[in-house]
């Protein structure tokens, strides 16, 4: 147990610092045509749009479920 409290306060941690650094750096980097800043913004655009799929796909399939169970009460 305290090993996963370590483990996910590192990885919460690490991945808070990575934002700021992200939206603190980005910008200056951005616009001196950095092609590091290039690439995580394109990979963090296909993973947002990835996120929008799969959370439209299930609340889809969460609205077909309540359609289909709406007539058993």
């Amino acid at each position: 147990m305290v090993l996963t409290t370590l483990i996910v306060t590192f990885t919460v941690t690490v991945g808070l610092a990575l934002a700021v650094l992200y939206s603190v750096a980005g910008p200056p980097l951005r616009a001196r045509g950095s092609r590091l800043i290039a690439t995580v913004d394109r990979v963090l655009h296909r993973l947002a749009s990835a996120v929008r799929e799969r959370v439209a796909a299930h609340r889809d399939a969460a609205v077909r479920d309540d359609r289909e169970t709406a007539h058993l009460h």
